[in-house]
């Protein structure tokens, strides 16, 4: 399987706006990426590979 999304996402707790992590996926697993981090309330925003964001504001 070939990464064609990235999930940019940070931990509030921990990091501000301008941090911001990484994870390549697959389709297959793209969507099951996004709902575990949102689930935690992290911000998370998926963007087509090799795309990134600069930052990212509150979940929801």
């Amino acid at each position: 399987m070939n990464a064609k999304w990235n999930v940019n996402w940070r931990n509030p707790r921990i990091h501000s706006e301008e941090r911001v992590k990484v994870w390549s996926a697959c389709t297959e697993h793209v969507d099951y990426l996004r709902d575990y981090l949102s689930s935690r309330g992290f911000p998370v925003e998926v963007t087509v590979f090799p795309a990134t964001v600069e930052r990212l504001g509150a979940a929801g």
